[in-house]
């Protein structure tokens, strides 16, 4: 493992905003970083490390369970993509007890919860802080990656999955059951109108 090491995994286009995290690392001293994953932004990406000092390495795409092995080793996870809907490589991250860093304002990295850091998108100093932090304390990055794992544990198992998906198909059922209901044009009418629990 390496404990100087950052990784970002995705499609390498501008709204991943690798080109920041290569900034924000060009201001720290004796880092790595890995950038899993292949696009048209790779040879400017490329370039702006070799301009910036940076020494980076370009794996480019990789089987999952290898990019899953790859990452593993590093210290932080750096994606601070807009329009990101959620993103699975923080969670994948963060069940290895890794932190991640996302970007604020973005819904998806928002609402995974603890041990997810957010830094505003554009902000290449804040990041900077924030992988400077993490990577020159070990204790806290220790904590937040012990955060980042419980949530993960709390929030994204299979088991809880499975919880929340009979849940929510248990919800309507109270309109199936209602004997006073029995044409499917009056079903959907009840429903529509919030009869069932559900409505708008």
């Amino acid at each position: 493992d390496d404990p100087r090491s950052v990784v970002s995994v995705g499609h390498l286009v501008a709204r991943k905003r690798h080109a920041d995290v290569i900034r924000a690392l060009a201001t720290l001293r004796d880092v790595r970083y890995v950038v899993i994953g292949d696009g048209p932004e790779r040879p400017a990406l490329e370039r702006l490390a070799a301009e910036l000092g940076v020494e980076a390495r370009f794996l480019g795409q990789l089987p999952h369970d290898r990019a899953l092995a790859v990452a593993r080793r590093c210290a932080v996870l750096a994606m601070p993509s807009v329009d990101e809907a959620f993103g699975v490589a923080y969670v994948e991250a963060m069940a290895a007890g890794m932190p991640a860093i996302g970007a604020a304002g973005e819904p998806g990295p928002e609402e995974i919860g603890d041990g997810l850091l957010c830094v505003a998108p554009g902000d290449v100093e804040a990041l900077a802080d924030t992988l400077g932090d993490l990577l020159d304390d070990p204790a806290w990055r220790r904590d937040v990656g012990a955060r980042a794992r419980r949530t993960v544990l709390e929030r994204f198992t299979w088991e809880r999955c499975g919880r929340e998906t009979l849940a929510a198909y248990g919800r309507p059922t109270a309109c199936r059951r209602s004997p006073r209901w029995t044409s499917a044009r009056a079903w959907s009418s009840r429903c529509s109108g919030g009869g069932c629990g559900t409505g708008r």
